[in-house]
C-alpha cells in the first residue's frame, strides 16, 4: 500500500526526524511504501531552505556570529532526511492548498508528535485529514497533544477533528482518557512512540560522529529548555561521577559550567552522542526514549507545565524512578541501583509495546487492504 504520513519532520527538531524516519521503515518493513507529506504553512519553518530572514537587528547580529554553526547543523538535518526518510509529496502551503489538489493514497497516518498540540500547529486541521473525500482509511499512530492541561477550546478543535478519524492512536494516557470524556464511544489506543519500533543496533546504523573532540567518557546533557533545575542536577552528577559534559548548540557562547559544546549536531550526530555516554541528563521526551532504547544511565528532568509526555512513558515502561522534579529528590536517589533495577525488565517491557503496535496498524492497514480489494 502506498501510504501518506502527515507529521512534523521539515524542522531542526531531532526528535521530529526521528520519529519521523522510525514510523517510515516500520510502514517500509511491513511491505508498504511511506510518503511524507511536505507540509509548509506560514507559521512552520522549512529547513530546505536557509535561514536568511532577519526582522531585527539582534537577528542579523546573531547571523553573524552563530549563522555558520546554524547552517552545518540544518545541513546534517537535511543529509539525515536524504538517508533515512520516506520520499516526499510535493510541496502544500495550506489546508486550502490540500483541498483543492489533495494527495491522492491508499491510507493516510497522522503522528507521531504533537500533531494535535494546538500551541504548536496554531489550531491546523489538516492533521486530521479533512481535505480527503475518499474512503480511505484515516489513522493516528501515536499522535500526541503534548499538554499537561486542555482547555475548553483544545476540547472542541480536538472534538470536531477526531470525527474525521477511523482509528485513533495516541501517545499519551492522559490523551486516552481526555478523548474518551468527549467521544466516550470511540476506541482508542495508547500508541509507544515510533522510536520505540527500531531497536538499538537500528539506530546505530544510522550514527555519525560529530565533529570535534569527544571524550572517551562523559554525561551528556541534552535540555529542551534549560533551566536552574536543570543545571542544579547536572552539576551534582557531575560531582558524583567526575566526567565531563558534553553537549551541542548552534552558538558560539559556551553555557555556563559546559566542558565540550559541539557545533553541526543533528540527528545521526545525537544519536552516536547519547549511545557513548556514559550518563544522559535530558528533559527533551526523545532525548528521554533514546536513552532507554540504548539502555542509557539517565536522568529525565521535568519542565513547568510540559511532563505528560516524559510521565506517560514512564508509567507504561514502569520507569518512573527515572524521573526527578527538582535536586533535593535526585540527591535522595542511589542512581545505580535505580538504574540496575529499570532496566531489568525493559526488553520485555519494550517488546509487548511493539507488539501492541503491530497489531494496531496491522489491524487499520490491513481493514484498508481488504475494502480496496472489495471495492
Amino acid at each position: 500500500m502506498n501510504i501518506l504520513i502527515h507529521t512534523m519532520h521539515m524542522s531542526t527538531s531531532i526528535g521530529a526526524a526521528l520519529q519521523s524516519c522510525a514510523l517510515g521503515k516500520k510502514l517500509s518493513n511491513m511491505g508498504h511504501s511511506p510518503y511524507l507529506l511536505y507540509y509548509m504553512p506560514p507559521f512552520y519553518t522549512d529547513i530546505s531552505i536557509p535561514n536568511t530572514h532577519f526582522s531585527s537587528l539582534r537577528d542579523i547580529l546573531s547571523y553573524i556570529i552563530n549563522g555558520r554553526y546554524k547552517e552545518k547543523a540544518r545541513q546534517r538535518f537535511m543529509d539525515f532526511k536524504s538517508r533515512n526518510h520516506p520520499p516526499l509529496t510535493r510541496k502544500y502551503i495550506s489546508i486550502e492548498e490540500l483541498k483543492d489538489g489533495p494527495p491522492i493514497f491508499d491510507a493516510y497516518i497522522c503522528g507521531s508528535d504533537q500533531v494535535w498540540n494546538p500551541m504548536i500547529t496554531h489550531y491546523d486541521t489538516s492533521y486530521f485529514f479533512p481535505f480527503m473525500t475518499s474512503e480511505a482509511k484515516k489513522i493516528s499512530y501515536a499522535a500526541s497533544m503534548g499538554r499537561d492541561t486542555i482547555t475548553s477550546e483544545i476540547d472542541d478543535y480536538m472534538r470536531n477533528g477526531l470525527l474525521h478519524m477511523d482509528h485513533i492512536g495516541v501517545r499519551e494516557d492522559t490523551a486516552v482518557s481526555a478523548i474518551k470524556k468527549y467521544l466516550p464511544e470511540a476506541e482508542v489506543t495508547q500508541n509507544i512512540d515510533p522510536t520505540f519500533l527500531l531497536d538499538c543496533e537500528a539506530w546505530r546504523t544510522m550514527a555519525v560522529k560529530p565533529e570535534g573532540r569527544v571524550p572517551q567518557n562523559y554525561i551528556l546533557y541534552y535540555p529542551i529548555n534549560e533551566t536552574a533545575q536543570g543545571t542544579e542536577i547536572l552539576l551534582e552528577v557531575k560531582r558524583e561521577h567526575s566526567l565531563p559534559f558534553v553537549t551541542f548548540s548552534s552558538s558560539i557562547r559556551k553555557g555556563k559550567n559546559v566542558d565540550i559544546n559541539l557545533h553541526g549536531v543533528g540527528p545521526a550526530e545525537f544519536l552516536y552522542l547519547c549511545d557513548h555516554a556514559d550518563i544522559v541528563v535530558t528533559n527533551s521526551f526523545h532525548g528521554f526514549a533514546l536513552s532507554i532504547i540504548m539502555g542509557k544511565n539517565v536522568i529525565c528532568f521535568t519542565k513547568p507545565g510540559q511532563n505528560t509526555r516524559m510521565e506517560s512513558l514512564s508509567r507504561l515502561l514502569n520507569l518512573n524512578d527515572l524521573i526527578v522534579s527538582d535536586i533535593s529528590d535526585a540527591k535522595a536517589r542511589n542512581w545505580n541501583i535505580i538504574w540496575d533495577s529499570c532496566y531489568k525488565d525493559i526488553a520485555e517491557a519494550i517488546k509487548r509495546e511493539q507488539q501492541r503496535s503491530d497489531e494496531y496498524l496491522c489491524e487499520a492497514l490491513c481493514r484498508n487492504e481488504k475494502h480496496n480489494r472489495d471495492k
